[in-house]
């Protein structure tokens, strides 16, 4: 059997709401790692974010925020940061949008209390337990902030590329309803150059790549490998990237397309 380089999403892929890992999913994950294949994180989280459970399983590298840090061999080979111009170029579109912004960087998350919202008192509970900081007050001139989550603001993400220009990238996320929601990444830095980057690191052939996602901030993995697995509960956007559409997180959806691409 040949070795397999497997980069996989976290939310909708490995794992269901309320930070549930499906006993197949799991099983999966370990068949497929005792054969040989290699298996990477392919995710919009930092990794100060990712639940203790997927480092258990023994998943602690790959492509985080999106791919503004590649970890590989327990040690971080690239980052990347908005440069401080764009960053306030950004916030100042959000704050005049009244979305709840959370920044993410390397170190730590930051949900601004001056744009907080009541009714995601169950998203800041969430952020807390994962470890993350709030402040108050909108701080200027960041240099160290990698990705940027909204939601909640009071006009469309259309609206909101228009008014940032193409300085960054944003998508729609796709366990929020309507498009008040979504992730804001560097432009050029997307999964796919992430994963670039670890073959590169490794000496591998794309040939030998399999990705698999649910969501819009997937596209690029799902396109970019050679072969594209999207869940049976992925957003539209990234069924239409992929090769296969496997079954729903709830159905198996991981193991059956393990088991399809002979990994187990």
């Amino acid at each position: 059997m040949n070795q397999k380089f497997v980069f996989l999403d976290i939310d909708g892929t490995i794992i269901d709401t309320n930070e549930v890992i499906h006993n197949s999913t799991a099983e999966a994950i370990k068949l497929a790692q005792k054969n040989g294949h290699k298996l990477f994180l392919c995710t919009g989280r930092e990794k100060h974010i990712v639940t203790p459970k997927l480092f258990e399983l023994g998943l602690s590298n790959g492509v985080f925020s999106a791919g503004a840090s590649i970890i590989c061999d327990d040690k971080e080979i690239y980052h990347s940061s908005f440069s401080p111009e764009v960053y306030d170029k950004m916030i100042n579109v959000l704050v005049d949008h009244n979305a709840l912004i959370v920044l993410e960087g390397f170190n730590e998350e930051i949900l601004l209390n001056d744009t907080y919202k009541e009714n995601y008192t169950h998203f800041k509970e969430w952020l807390k337990q994962l470890g993350s900081v709030f402040i108050d007050g909108i701080s200027h001139g960041l240099n160290n902030i990698d990705k940027v989550v909204f939601f909640a603001s009071d006009c469309s993400v259309e609206q909101l590329s228009k008014e940032m220009g193409n300085e960054c990238n944003i998508v729609t996320m796709s366990y929020q309803s309507g498009d008040n929601g979504g992730e804001i990444m560097q432009t050029g830095i997307t999964k796919a150059t992430g994963i670039e980057k670890i073959l590169e690191y490794y000496g591998v052939d794309i040939k030998d790549t399999i990705g698999i996602g649910d969501g819009a901030n997937d596209i690029e993995m799902l396109k970019f490998c050679n072969t594209g697995i999207a869940m049976g509960n992925s957003d539209k956007r990234a069924k239409d990237a992929a090769d296969i559409i496997t079954d729903d997180i709830t159905d198996d959806g991981l193991y059956n397309a393990f088991k399809r691409m002979e990994l187990i």
